[in-house]
């Protein structure tokens, strides 16, 4: 003959047993759920993308000039080489630079002679 467990040992019992928590995936959620509640089990499932997640964004997003501490990269614009390099200030500062930089180099190009060109 069976004993009806004491409510004391159903207390401990449920006090054992956690609630579990799925996300919910169309189909495959349902199927786990029933196989764990088989299994008396607590189920609860939650959205994955809730309105707080698509509607509240508590930072701006940074322009790419203002990031600091990055690794960027610069197309030559004559070849098909590139420039790769890193800074730990703001990256439209750095970048400033490397403008002048080119445009000083370019100029110096075209206001002296060729080599290759004798003046008679």
């Amino acid at each position: 003959m069976k004993m009806k467990p004491s409510k004391r040992k159903q207390r401990r019992d449920s006090a054992n047993r956690r609630l579990v928590v799925l996300p919910y995936v169309e189909g495959t959620s349902e199927r786990i759920a029933r196989v764990m509640r088989k299994h008396h089990v607590p189920v609860a499932m939650r959205p994955v993308k809730t309105l707080k997640s698509v509607l509240v964004h508590p930072k701006d997003k940074q322009e790419k000039e203002e990031v600091t501490d990055c690794v960027y990269k610069i197309p030559c614009a004559s070849c098909e080489q590139c420039y790769i390099g890193e800074t730990g200030r703001k990256f439209g500062t750095r970048l400033k630079e490397h403008k002048t930089e080119v445009e000083s180099i370019t100029s110096k190009t075209f206001h002296q002679k060729p080599a290759c060109i004798k003046s008679v």
